[in-house]
């Protein structure tokens, strides 16, 4: 199973693409690599919120609201 999380765009009013991760650790992790250049941590605009989950066993998704996760402030997590 693996959760299915997004980034919101408060300027653009939108959610990006899906993307996979384990856990919230690694879908923070992810976020900042896609986004490199954008300071993510406390940032107003750009929020990383769980919107589901994916069981790669029977392709099955479930949809939940939005849950926004709160992003790593710790380097170490990020590499």
């Amino acid at each position: 199973m693996n959760d299915l999380y997004c980034v919101y765009d408060a300027l653009a009013e939108e959610y990006g693409p899906p993307f996979p991760a384990k856990n919230d650790a690694v879908a923070s992790r992810k976020a900042k690599q896609m986004l490199q250049g954008y300071d993510l941590v406390g940032s107003p605009e750009l929020k990383l919120f769980q919107v589901g989950s994916l069981d790669v066993s029977s392709g099955t998704l479930s949809g939940i609201i939005p849950r926004e996760v709160i992003l790593s402030q710790n380097p170490e997590l990020d590499s």
